[in-house]
């Protein structure tokens, strides 16, 4: 989860704890507002990618 460091409407404190069920959740802050994703989509883009480099599936591999 992406969480911006200053957003007034989502702050990142009610983000810092979430369902049980969700024990394994990587919560990143992320410099900006609300709007991160508009004014700083390199950043978030950035960690968008490696989240993803990190839990691709090897379709050979079954893992």
């Amino acid at each position: 989860m992406l969480t911006p460091q200053r957003d007034i409407f989502i702050p990142p404190v009610t983000q810092s704890d979430p369902h049980p069920e969700m024990a394994t959740i990587d919560i990143r802050e992320v410099p900006g507002g609300h709007w991160a994703p508009t004014f700083n989509p390199g950043v978030v883009g950035g960690l968008v990618a490696s989240w993803i480099a990190r839990h691709r599936q090897d379709p050979g591999s079954g893992t």
